[in-house]
C-alpha cells in the first residue's frame, strides 16, 4: 500500500516536470534565430519535443566578379574580422586597372563583429578623404 502512495504522489510531480521542460525546450527552439537543423537526427530529436523545423536548402555558391570602379575612382574593399579576444580590420584600395593603390590592417582590439565591420568603413573612409 505504501509503494502505491509513493507512486500516486510522484506522478504528479513526473507530470508537471515533463509539462515545464517541455515548454521550456520549446521557448528556447523559438527563441533560436539560427536554423542549423540540417540533419536527420537534428530534425528527429526536435520532432521527439514536438517542435517542427523546416529544414531549409543551402544556398548555391555562385560566381561573382570583382568589378572595377571607373577611370577617376578608387575602390575600396573593406572587411573585419573578431575572434573572443580582438578584432582586425583591413581595407584594399584598388583602381580602375585593378592595380592595388593600397592595403592596410590594422588590430583594433576587443570589439563584437558588428562594431568592427562599422570601425572598417569608417577609418577607410578617414584614409580616401586625408589622401584626397
Amino acid at each position: 500500500m505504501a509503494a502505491k502512495e509513493f507512486y500516486d504522489i510522484a506522478n504528479p510531480q513526473i507530470a508537471y516536470c515533463h509539462k515545464f521542460i517541455t515548454s521550456q525546450v520549446q521557448l528556447a527552439a523559438r527563441l533560436f534565430k539560427s536554423n542549423a537543423f540540417s540533419s536527420a537526427l537534428e530534425v528527429d530529436i526536435l520532432g521527439c519535443w514536438y517542435i517542427v523545423v523546416d529544414v531549409q536548402i543551402q544556398p548555391q555558391i555562385k560566381e561573382c566578379r570583382w568589378m572595377p570602379p571607373p577611370p577617376t575612382i578608387i575602390k575600396i574593399n573593406t572587411d573585419g574580422a573578431t575572434t573572443e579576444t580582438t578584432a582586425e580590420i583591413g581595407m584594399i584600395f584598388r583602381n580602375h586597372l585593378y592595380e592595388f593603390e593600397m592595403v592596410a590592417w590594422k588590430n583594433v582590439g576587443m570589439i563584437d563583429s558588428y562594431i568592427t565591420e562599422c570601425t572598417t568603413i569608417v577609418i577607410a573612409d578617414e584614409i580616401a578623404v586625408s589622401k584626397g
